[in-house]
């Protein structure tokens, strides 16, 4: 007989028990549940951050290729012109950031599943 302790990556409310002490469990099996309503909201919520992220770069993407005719024309500044072109690799940066932010939530309601480990203790 070996003891294991189990512990979850993410937190939350467990809702189904499936192993009880000194019970035999085998390996991979399903030992509890974690409730995955907050983990599936946090999804929601990153999809809604990326959403918001992209439609932000794509305002300044547009705003960026009007300044750049502007400025190629010689009507903007270089100053004018710099803010459109910070401002939009801004936007892109947060796209990116927003995407792993969706990642993450998504990896973390993956993991609502307790089981018994899969590897050799």
């Amino acid at each position: 007989m070996t003891t294991v302790q189990v512990g979850t990556q993410v937190s939350g409310r467990v809702v189904e028990i499936h192993a009880d002490f000194n019970d035999r469990v085998k390996q991979g099996q399903l030992i509890a549940r974690i409730d995955p309503t907050l983990l599936g909201q946090a999804v929601r919520d990153a999809q809604a951050g990326l959403e918001r992220s992209r439609a932000q770069f794509e305002q300044a993407d547009i705003e960026y290729r009007r300044n750049l005719e502007l400025f190629t024309g010689k009507v903007l500044t270089e100053i004018e012109f710099n803010t459109a072109k910070f401002a939009r690799a801004v936007a892109a940066a947060n796209v990116k950031s927003a995407q792993v932010a969706l990642d993450r939530a998504r990896q973390n309601l993956s993991l609502i599943h307790i089981s018994e480990p899969t590897r050799p203790y």
